[in-house]
């Protein structure tokens, strides 16, 4: 069975194999038939994985809370163990996501000052896990002489992510709730008279 690191050293020496095709060396015969070298300096090349990151609000209407929720997925497999930054008008919270990929926070939206009110959410994702690995790709040249045509991989995980969305929280109505039967109400209501 082929790892994650697997599929990614192999795409990896693929690059590496195309960028010598495409950037580098080439044999250039001089007049005596003595060949020489022509090519470019080494390039640098970072690899990363794209991520698609998933953003919903609902509203629970027995405790009127809302959850917001979502997932992280990288070609449609879930990233399980990265932090997952929900921002709420401003206020940060931290959350990690968990099998599948999922993540989920519940808060209380209220309306300030009794009037609807807008919040606005944002599900924000940078990968912390930056690798610097030092690999060298040797293109040969006739003579036998070699150079690096590739000397620096940063892999840097995952690529970052970011979705965002709006909600209006309206003011709730209130209902009147008695405490008392209406028998107790009526005979209060006559002890008055």
């Amino acid at each position: 069975m082929r790892t994650n690191e697997d599929v990614v050293t192999e795409e990896f020496m693929n690059l590496i194999t195309d960028m010598t095709r495409v950037f580098y060396s080439e044999t250039v015969l001089e007049s005596d038939e003595v060949p020489r070298s022509v090519y470019n300096n080494p390039a640098q090349l970072t690899v990363t994985k794209t991520t698609r990151l998933l953003l919903n609000v609902s509203c629970d209407p027995s405790t009127l809370k809302h959850m917001i929720y979502g997932w992280l997925r990288c070609k449609g497999t879930g990233v399980v163990g990265k932090e997952i930054k929900l921002k709420v008008n401003g206020t940060e919270y931290a959350n990690t996501t968990v099998a599948g990929g999922y993540f989920s926070l519940t808060l209380d939206f209220q309306p300030k000052d009794n009037k609807p009110t807008l919040y606005t959410i944002t599900a924000t994702f940078e990968d912390t896990d930056t690798t610097v690995t030092n690999a060298t790709a040797w293109t040969y040249m006739i003579d036998g002489s070699r150079y690096a045509a590739c000397t620096t991989v940063q892999y840097n995980g995952y690529k970052p992510s970011a979705n965002s969305t709006t909600l209006t929280v309206d003011p709730r109505a209130t209902g009147m709730m008695t405490t008392k039967s209406p028998e107790q109400m009526q005979r209060e209501a006559e002890n008055r008279i």
